[in-house]
């Protein structure tokens, strides 16, 4: 079979696959999957056999993670992302989907609003909190985005399993384990930033998100179990600056 290149669309109105040969000069557009559904993101897992893992909303089912072990043609939901009866809140949305790494081919993780973190550990038939997060001390100091308060970015250490990075709109991005000892520039959000502008609050979390991709390739980390949230102080300095200007 020839190679082909394939982008992953998640709309309002369902989901779209568009393929397209090497070059890229013409793409044809499978046809519509989850029709009626809200797709906030789509993943292509190839660490073993190829799957589709989809964080899909609906109307009247509600919020999940759907799995396509045919490339779209058939989905299969899970048990339910969603917190524990005594945790007496719940998931409003599943907002995206992140594989695990090559040498932990049944893990999934997922981010929901509100500002949670989910893990599978086989392959999205069952979702348990993270815990460690949702109870970070910083909690009651978070605002929500233009979208919510949700874990919209997850970035994996590619071999460490004990190190990773989650940004939340419009928390920060908080890392795992700690990493006091991380350089300045590289740094996260402070929860004040945007709290009464909307256009801050969609400038917060692109910058969030360019952050985890940046921590992508961070591998300087202390082996502390636990989360600590980014801090620019320069950065930070340079912001409230401008903001005594304007």
């Amino acid at each position: 079979m020839a190679k082909q290149v394939h982008l992953l669309v998640g709309t309002r109105k369902g989901a779209f696959i568009l393929s397209s040969p090497p070059s890229r000069k013409k793409w044809s557009v499978q046809d519509p999957l989850l029709k009626g559904a809200e797709v906030n993101d789509m993943v292509l897992d190839i660490r073993t056999k190829p799957m589709l893992y989809a964080a899909v909303t609906s109307y009247w089912w509600g919020t999940n993670v759907h799995t396509s072990k045919n490339f779209g043609k058939s989905w299969e939901q899970s048990e339910g992302v969603k917190f524990a009866p005594e945790a007496e809140k719940s998931v409003a949305r599943v907002w995206c989907v992140v594989p695990g790494r090559p040498s932990e081919p049944d893990v999934l993780y997922a981010g929901v609003d509100p500002g949670a973190l989910f893990v599978s550990h086989d392959r999205d038939k069952t979702w348990s909190e993270v815990q460690s997060l949702t109870n970070h001390p910083t909690r009651d100091k978070w605002n929500s985005g233009a979208g919510g308060l949700m874990v919209h970015s997850i970035a994996l250490h590619p071999t460490d399993t004990r190190k990773m990075f989650v940004a939340i709109s419009a928390a920060g991005t908080f890392a795992r384990p700690s990493a006091a000892a991380l350089p300045c520039t590289v740094s996260a959000i402070s929860g004040r930033i945007g709290r009464n502008s909307p256009t801050a609050c969609r400038n917060a979390m692109r910058f969030s998100m360019c952050i985890v991709k940046r921590f992508r390739w961070m591998t300087s980390m202390c082996p502390v179990s636990t989360w600590a949230r980014r801090r620019d102080t320069s950065s930070q300095a340079a912001m409230r600056e401008r903001r005594g200007r304007s």
